[in-house]
């Protein structure tokens, strides 16, 4: 059997703070100073943005991959199951964890 893909959770949010954790590195290595009225902004303080937002992508990548799956097996893994449970899905998202939980019941509805 084949594991579900839910696809990249907020897509856009994703390429989004890529793209500007991306520039602001573009910024801070080829040295550009930015001037707004009498404030400046030296090319060396955008490393930490940059590094901040591309360390943001890389989690929300990595959570939307792999955490997702891990979270809800997590939380599943605490119920001490006897496994005649009833389930009830209030329909809150993908069935994630009402997927988890129907391995655990022995009985059919």
């Amino acid at each position: 059997m084949s594991k579900v893909s839910y696809g990249i959770a907020a897509p856009c949010v994703i390429l989004n703070l890529g793209l500007f954790g991306i520039a602001a590195l573009v910024i801070a290595i080829l040295g550009y100073d930015f001037r707004i009225g009498r404030l400046m902004f030296p090319h060396k303080s955008f490393y930490f943005p940059a590094a901040l937002l591309l360390a943001e992508t890389a989690l929300m990548i990595d959570y939307s991959v792999r955490g997702k799956f891990r979270h809800p097996d997590k939380m599943i893994r605490m119920i001490q199951w006897r496994g005649d449970e009833k389930v009830l899905d209030v329909g809150t998202g993908r069935g994630l964890l009402l997927i988890g939980a129907a391995k655990h019941l022995t009985t059919d509805a």
